[in-house]
């Protein structure tokens, strides 16, 4: 029984950068990095990563969904599976409102 092989994917140029970027994070973070400095950098830095990393993912969604919701608006509401939508709004509904982090939040008081 022989598997695929590994050829392909090892000879993609992405699978080399990610493998370089994942080990120069792990040294940075691990070595390189004294903990007081890094601390110092998060806490001025980190929040404005955070937000470039979401409208990273927004734009990414854009992306991928833009087809769709231009389908969407031309063709109407009527296609769209209500029930489906339904059940995970009230899941989610249902799943925030029994947890139990939420009766120790701030914002529910």
């Amino acid at each position: 029984m022989n598997g695929q092989s590994l050829a392909p994917i090892l000879a993609d140029r992405r699978v080399w950068l990610f493998a370089l970027v994942a080990a120069l994070s792990a040294a940075a973070g691990f070595v390189l990095i004294p903990d007081q400095y890094a601390m110092t950098i998060v806490s001025s830095a980190g929040y404005w990563c955070v937000l470039a990393a979401f409208l990273l993912f927004a734009r990414s969604l854009w992306e991928t969904y833009r087809a769709d919701l231009a389908g969407l608006a031309a063709g109407g509401l009527g296609r769209v599976d209500w029930a489906s939508h339904a059940v995970v709004a009230i899941g989610g509904t249902a799943l925030i409102v029994t947890s139990p982090s939420a009766s120790r939040s701030s914002w529910t008081r």
